[in-house]
């Protein structure tokens, strides 16, 4: 243990919270103080618990068991029950029903992710199953809840422990750098990427009040990015490659275009359309014959992939270079593009065209895919957009100030392939793309 873990985890006032930034390890610490208090207090039973069953299983319980000596204790996977050897028991529950913790007398709880809420309408839902739990410690005077907390504004956390004058409530706050065993480079990535109010919350642990509201689940991005890796290949400074084609696999890929040389970049991004893994992206301020010849060559090296590609603004002039037959100066991939009248006999529009009502389907189709963790980006910058993707004042999905958000609505655009490539490549119908010599 580190100075700041070790305060936190030799508490022994009744309410205490370990408030820490990301990568700080205050679950480490939580996991260390659950051992700790149930050697203790042989035969002592208690809750653990996390806003929801993915948290508690993918991070709670994996900390707990890399913890705990092996051979130390038995767990019930059905039950969700851990046992030591010398008869404590430590029950895993998710937060979401708060009346399921009512009855027995319980002699500790830890509470992980405490300050977080799954439940948009009710952004201090954990409360109540803080105060029903403390409602279960009724016979022993050793009894402690522990809470181990990443800050998400002035909730209930801060008003409840940060704020409070009762000498049995302690908190002890550190930052991600605090922890010596986490790489400084990746805390340095977060600091470029996040910037603001939002780094001083995940990496300082300050309690701040964001501005603007998150558009994508945070939790769920930031299990994302743990995924997201370096590419294994890349090619002229543009093109980057994670996994190569597979033969006979199918790939969607999905561009959200710009200009060129300065502004917004032009991003297209490959997907497995059967795990939705991304393999592969074109990223860059390209001119647009570059932009389209790169992405030509990217998508044929996919097995022909499915392109969907945005054709608004400039755009419209890399979309007709990919639908072009080659004797028009085209590139002719005509054949394998979403075309925007695609339902036409003869559709004759290549290219998506994002509008005002189609803006929001698409992208609450991704919000919805990043939270159940459908989608699966390998680019650590797909992530970070993810992070800096905000609803307005109006209430608008947008990227912050000085933030982009291409590799966000070229995944949009990828995502909504999936509901077209099935028509494109049945063979049940031979689409005419008249104005392409098809």
């Amino acid at each position: 243990m580190f100075r700041q873990q070790a305060d936190f985890v030799l508490c022994d006032t009744p309410f205490v919270a370990a408030i820490a930034g990301r990568g700080g390890g205050k679950t480490e610490g939580g996991a260390i103080k659950l051992w700790l208090f149930m050697v203790k207090h042989p035969g002592c039973m208690g809750f653990v618990t996390a806003p929801d069953l993915n948290m508690l299983n993918t991070a709670t319980l994996v900390t707990v068991r890399k913890v705990f000596p092996k051979g130390m204790y038995d767990f019930a996977e059905g039950d969700k029950v851990l046992t030591l050897k010398n008869g404590s028991k430590a029950i895993f529950r998710s937060t979401a029903e708060p009346n399921s913790f009512r009855g027995p007398n319980m002699d500790f709880a830890w509470m992980d992710e405490a300050a977080i809420s799954t439940i948009a309408s009710k952004p201090d839902f954990q409360k109540e199953t803080f105060e029903v739990i403390q409602g279960t410690m009724r016979t022993n005077p050793d009894s402690q809840i522990w809470l181990t907390t990443t800050p998400k504004g002035r909730n209930w956390v801060y008003k409840d422990f940060v704020k409070s004058e009762d000498p049995e409530y302690a908190w002890f706050k550190w930052t991600s750098r605090d922890n010596p065993f986490i790489q400084q480079t990746a805390i340095d990535r977060w600091a470029r990427s996040w910037g603001g109010d939002f780094a001083s919350q995940e990496i300082d642990a300050e309690f701040v009040e964001m501005g603007q509201n998150p558009y994508f689940d945070i939790q769920s991005v930031i299990r994302l990015k743990e995924d997201a890796t370096d590419p294994e290949d890349t090619r002229r400074g543009s093109v980057k490659i994670w996994r190569k084609p597979v033969v006979g696999r199918q790939y969607i890929a999905g561009g959200d275009l710009a200009w060129g040389e300065t502004g917004a970049f032009s991003c297209l991004t490959v997907w497995d359309r059967q795990t939705f893994e991304q393999v592969a992206e074109v990223h860059g301020r390209l001119p647009a014959d570059e932009m389209a010849q790169e992405t030509f060559d990217l998508c044929t090296e996919y097995n022909q992939a499915y392109l969907v590609i945005e054709n608004n603004s400039e755009g419209v002039n890399i979309v007709n270079k990919l639908a072009r037959r080659p004797v028009d100066g085209g590139l002719g991939y005509g054949r394998r593009m979403f075309y925007h009248d695609w339902e036409s006999p003869k559709p004759s529009r290549p290219g998506w065209f994002t509008s005002e009502s189609n803006r929001p389907v698409m992208l609450g189709e991704l919000e919805e895919a990043v939270r159940t963790g459908s989608i699966r980006p390998k680019c650590l910058d797909v992530t970070d957009e993810m992070m800096t993707f905000v609803r307005n004042e109006r209430g608008k999905p947008v990227p912050m100030d000085n933030s982009y958000s291409d590799h966000v609505m070229s995944a949009a655009l990828a995502w909504q392939g999936r509901h077209h490539y099935k028509v494109a490549n049945s063979g049940n119908r031979k689409p005419i793309y008249e104005n392409y010599g098809w």
